[in-house]
């Protein structure tokens, strides 16, 4: 009876250890070289590594050769990533000079090289009014094909980064317009699109973000107005750039 009672103890006291790693080890955030993030309870840690226990109950050994830093988790889960490959696609709506409308959309690859700087390439649709001479007001319609950068202020909170981008490449005209007497013959020209946002970080790989940017195309072309007095042409050539400040929201993946 002794003999069981003493092995039983013996079994039980075996499992305390582990128990309690498994109730008092901390949650932390794990972030590697490549950009990858491990979130989970750590199981044990020691000189040669630790050992993580992940929300799926799976279980991983983290290599500290591969680690550039560690974070406990306090923050409902969210992160950021901080390298890696990307793909991000944004809204933008904003007013021209005169009340007239802008819109755009694009669509962005590139890769995070830290936790400062990413950079890609992209295509974007854009359009709107410009007001190009007195009284004289045309719509455009353009394709564009651009670098893109960014820049990361500060640490920023961990739910929250500020940072600036810029958007620079050329916008290619979609189509002449001719409606109501009026021909107008565009040609594209350069495009370049400054902006300053928040990244709000999340619990899987879609980020959202949300920006002021600066939306900034070179237009030139002919205007012709067929209904000019005694059935003269009006003919307007112009060389001018559509301004606009937009409002851009959008979601970053991966």
């Amino acid at each position: 009876m002794r003999n069981s009672i003493f092995s039983l103890t013996i079994f039980i006291l075996s499992f305390l250890p582990a128990l309690a790693q498994e109730e008092t080890g901390k949650k932390v955030a794990v972030y590697y070289q490549d950009g990858s993030v491990f979130v989970g309870q750590v199981i044990s840690e020691k000189a040669d590594g630790m050992k993580l226990r992940l929300s799926t109950n799976d279980t991983i050994a983290v290599n500290p050769f591969f680690i550039k830093k560690i974070r406990d988790w306090k923050n409902n889960g969210v992160f950021h990533y901080e390298k890696g490959y990307f793909a991000n696609v944004s809204f933008s709506l904003g007013s021209s000079s005169y009340f007239g409308s802008h819109g755009e959309a694009n669509l962005t690859f590139g890769k995070r090289f830290n936790e400062k700087w990413a950079a890609g390439i992209g295509v974007g649709r854009a359009g709107g009014e410009l007001d190009v001479a007195r009284s004289v007001f045309l719509y455009h319609s353009f394709t564009t094909l651009y670098g893109y950068g960014r820049y990361y202020l500060g640490k920023g909170t961990r739910k929250v980064k500020p940072y600036v981008d810029t958007r620079i490449g050329y916008g290619f005209i979609d189509e002449d317009v001719f409606f109501f007497n009026v021909n107008n013959e565009q040609n594209g020209g350069a495009y370049y699109s400054p902006g300053i946002g928040l990244h709000f970080a999340s619990k899987n790989s879609v980020k959202w973000h949300i920006s002021i940017s600066r939306y900034s195309q070179n237009v030139s072309g002919t205007r012709t107005d067929n209904f000019g007095p005694f059935n003269n042409p009006i003919v307007t050539d112009y060389n001018a750039w559509s301004n606009s400040f937009m409002v851009r929201f959008g979601i970053e993946i991966k």
